[in-house]
């Protein structure tokens, strides 16, 4: 927790939302939305032998779900070609485009993730056990 005090912290988490636990936390509810990226972060699979992209995305549509938040991780897979097609076709979709990646880009905030920044797209949200995922990403 370096550079960080526990007062700063606090305040941070307050900036969400309150801390007294009154409300749980609601999913996006199964469907097709609109979303943009508010935030794209590089990382390990928790394994650390992939790297990942770990995006977070805000519900454009109105109604009930507008405003909610929805994380979404983006792997990447060499040894799998299937999973390797659907990763591209999603960086595609989010605005990555193929010749992009002939650049030789790190899997960074410097590189792919910082591309993702502000990137507009829908996507089908389904529940997969207690948690929701996204699936089905379509250029908005």
């Amino acid at each position: 927790m370096p550079n960080n005090t526990w007062d700063e912290l606090i305040s941070r988490a307050q900036s969400e939302g309150s801390l007294d636990g009154g409300g749980e936390f609601v999913p996006v509810a199964p469907g097709r939305y609109s979303f943009v990226v508010v935030q794209a972060e590089a990382g390990k699979t928790k394994d650390k032998t992939k790297d990942k992209i770990t995006i977070r995305a805000k519900v454009l549509n109105a109604g009930d779900e507008k405003g909610k938040t929805i994380f979404h991780n983006f792997t990447i897979s060499p040894e799998n070609p299937k999973a390797l097609n659907i990763f591209f076709r999603e960086m595609k979709t989010l605005g990555i485009e193929p010749d992009f990646f002939l650049s030789s880009p790190a899997p960074t905030i410097g590189g792919i993730a910082s591309k993702l920044d502000s990137a507009v797209f829908e996507a089908e949200v389904y529940l997969n056990g207690e948690y929701t995922n996204m699936k089905n990403f379509r250029t908005a």
